[in-house]
């Protein structure tokens, strides 16, 4: 089994038991967070 397919299946298996709260875990997700070592932010350019 390839790993994505795995994690697809894992996620799958996960939303199903989860689907009242699934929003709630995804703004989690992806809500940005803080550095704990730096009080200030920085930008950072490529």
């Amino acid at each position: 089994m390839s790993v994505v397919r795995y994690g697809s299946e894992y996620l799958d298996n996960v939303l199903r038991w989860i689907s009242d709260k699934f929003i709630e875990i995804f703004q989690v997700l992806i809500s940005p967070f803080s550095s704990l070592r730096r009080s200030k932010s920085e930008v950072v350019g490529y």
